[in-house]
């Protein structure tokens, strides 16, 4: 990684703990809801990797998560949220 971006990634960091925001809401990672076992929420989505009914990879920019179950459907997807309903068995960073 260059400087200019370890710096950029640095003061991402250094802001989202100083205005106490979840890690990754302003350095790019993704901020991750569960609810209950029915329902995943992740903001800060940059696309959509892979799509079954059992398995819904989803990339983060520089990292990915990937959601286990059964019957998942994508709910909802906007440019930088996706809501992922079924029975979720597993979320899981890749």
């Amino acid at each position: 990684m260059s400087t200019k971006r370890q710096k950029a990634a640095s003061a991402a960091r250094f802001i989202d703990r100083a205005l106490e925001l979840p890690v990754g809401t302003v350095s790019g990672g993704g901020v991750i809801t569960v609810n209950s076992d029915r329902e995943v929420t992740v903001d800060g989505c940059r696309g959509v990797i892979t799509c079954s009914e059992d398995y819904i990879k989803l990339s983060l920019g520089s990292r990915a998560v990937g959601i286990s179950g059964r019957t998942l459907t994508i709910k909802s997807l906007t440019e930088r949220e996706v809501i992922i309903v079924g029975c979720i068995r597993s979320v899981e960073f890749c």
